[in-house]
């Protein structure tokens, strides 16, 4: 957090480290940093992405990752069975890093799923924004 303490609010910074810190249950520490942030206008609700402004985070699913692919698929069986759509309002999406190097390790992990799935997958662009 020392990087982000020298741009970010010292307020919403320990904000952040006394939710991590504490012995809530996990729900209730996310619901409530994603209060925090955007309080200090540092995220917000979004809707109309894309699958191809979408990246996998390579931590994502114990670090196992799930394409964007597959995630648009799975929805797409869900609302074809009658999936109810006001239930698919809790999805995160980070944006990539503005550290240069951290966004290339993103795009580069996403670059690998690709290979693995023989070509059955839209390439990374590089361009993708979450």
């Amino acid at each position: 957090m020392a990087a982000a303490a020298m741009v970010v609010d010292p307020n919403c910074v320990a904000n952040i480290n006394a939710l991590l810190e504490s012995k809530k249950p996990v729900n209730q520490i996310v619901d409530q940093l994603v209060a925090v942030l955007q309080k200090h206008g540092l995220a917000h609700y979004q809707t109309g992405v894309t699958p191809s402004q979408v990246l996998c985070h390579p931590h994502n699913r114990a670090k196992q990752m799930i394409s964007w692919l597959d995630m648009w698929a799975k929805g797409q069986q869900m609302l074809a069975i009658g999936m109810k759509r006001q239930l698919l309002g809790e999805s995160m999406a980070m944006e990539l890093s503005i550290d240069p190097a951290k966004g290339e390790q993103h795009i580069n992990a996403n670059k690998a799923i690709i290979q693995e799935a023989a070509g059955s997958m839209a390439p990374v662009s590089g361009q993708e924004r979450f």
